[in-house]
């Protein structure tokens, strides 16, 4: 079974600032998730961590980075 998080925000930030909390991890572990494995490249780590307990049952793990663009965009699957 698929498991899909999608999550909506509007940010009232600059843009490098708002896209800082989404790709560096100690901004994604103050806001978002307990601990982030992130490693911004193309086929990096984009593994979010709810309960670092239970990684398998609460977290994003083996999300990869498919694309990005600093400041513009980023794609995980």
């Amino acid at each position: 079974m698929d498991r899909i998080i999608q999550k909506t925000l509007s940010l009232e930030a600059p843009l490098d600032i708002a896209y800082q909390l989404f790709v560096d991890k100690k901004h994604l572990e103050q806001w978002l998730t307990v601990k982030a494995d992130i490693e911004l490249k193309v086929g990096g780590a984009y593994e979010l961590f709810w309960d670092p307990e239970e990684k398998e049952y609460n977290s994003t793990i083996g999300c990869k980075i498919l694309a990005f663009e600093m400041n513009e965009f980023l794609t995980v699957s």
